[in-house]
């Protein structure tokens, strides 16, 4: 139970940690929407300076609060193309990274840097000690994200040095920022709220914008590349319709003006050649139309075909159970013959509806 007299104690604790949390939520949900896809890393992560200056002004009362933060954001943005326990490890895993980050910083400030900055050596050693500090996260989450395949092996270098980038621009920006607001002595930091906290403002606002731009350029050439690229193969594509359209044109000719007199063999191997240099195509087939008043003569022509599917004799086949007569309609388009690209003959095929030389 909370006594009544620790009760104002704990309601200011209570509401630090939210109002880091909700600053540590809302920086890095706009932090992640500069994140490239299919990676998961920003170039600039604003909360790894939120969680700095917070701890550093507050104290390590606020770690819950900037734990629970991370958590949440990795939860609601969760790692990976498909949800699964990798993926909620992998966010944990990210979270206790970043907590840790924050808890390092907290003690190497305190022993090194001076809370006020005032100092050139105090403002050298900050330079120097975000980006180290910010190798913590990176490494420790992107290893713990690597060892559970939620990110490929060759993705990790290039998410790495976004990340690493991210949380050291962060700190450097988000970090002085903060610090106007919350640090201590209060009216120094108060006092640079022009000299450093506007050039500050500008600077990320440069920083934001440069970046946008960059990727709607690296969008439209790779958008470009792609169109270009596209058109080539539809050219392409094109070309090599038009020459099977030319074939198939000169071929129906050739079999229209000769097809009281083509067999099966004649079309085999007047279409052999053809699929031969040609891989894409799988077959080609003859069909020609039979109207009602050629159906007699058309069927008479199919039963003296043989049944077997694979055989190109003229023999006689006088019953074939396989047979049967096609319904009744106005025009019919009969498989005449067919050739494969792998097929070494071509027979009719063994229906008489359906496998027949036109009258």
């Amino acid at each position: 139970m909370i006594r009544a007299r620790n009760w104002p104690v704990w309601r200011s604790t209570l509401t630090a940690n939210a109002g880091v949390a909700a600053l540590y939520l809302l920086t890095g949900w706009l932090g992640l929407q500069l994140a490239l896809s299919p990676g998961y890393a920003t170039p600039l992560f604003l909360p790894a300076g939120i969680a700095l200056a917070a701890l550093v002004s507050g104290g390590a009362r606020l770690l819950p609060g900037i734990a629970a933060a991370s958590l949440l954001m990795n939860l609601l943005i969760p790692l990976g193309p498909e949800p699964g326990s990798a993926r909620w490890l992998a966010a944990i895993a990210a979270a206790s990274a970043s907590t840790l980050q924050a808890f390092v910083a907290l003690h190497a400030f305190r022993r090194w840097v001076a809370p006020e900055i005032a100092l050139g050596r105090d403002v050298l050693r900050f330079l120097l000690l975000t980006p180290l500090l910010a190798i913590t996260s990176s490494t420790l989450s992107l290893t713990m994200i690597g060892l559970l395949g939620v990110i490929p092996a060759t993705d990790l270098a290039g998410n790495w040095l976004a990340w690493w980038i991210g949380d050291s621009v962060g700190m450097l920006l988000a970090a002085p920022l903060l610090w106007i607001v919350i640090g201590r002595p209060r009216q120094l930091w108060w006092r640079r709220r022009w000299l450093v906290g506007l050039p500050l403002l500008l600077l990320t606002a440069v920083f934001v914008a440069i970046y946008v731009q960059v990727e709607r350029w690296e969008s439209g050439q790779q958008m470009q590349t792609f169109r270009l690229k596209s058109q080539q193969a539809g050219d392409l594509l094109q070309a090599k319709l038009s020459e099977h359209e030319r074939f198939v044109y000169a071929m129906a000719r050739a079999v229209n003006g000769h097809g009281r007199n083509m067999t099966a063999r004649d079309f085999s191997n007047l279409a052999r050649g053809y699929l031969e240099q040609r891989p894409e195509l799988l077959s080609m087939s003859w069909l020609r139309p039979v109207t009602q008043a050629q159906r007699a003569d058309f069927e008479a022509w199919g039963r003296s075909l043989p049944c077997g599917p694979t055989s190109t004799s003229a023999s006689a086949a006088p019953t074939c159970s396989c047979r049967r007569p096609a319904p009744g309609r106005a025009m019919w388009w009969p498989l005449s013959s067919s050739r494969t690209a792998t097929a070494s003959t071509t027979a009719p095929t063994s229906s008489p509806s359906r496998s027949a030389r036109p009258p």
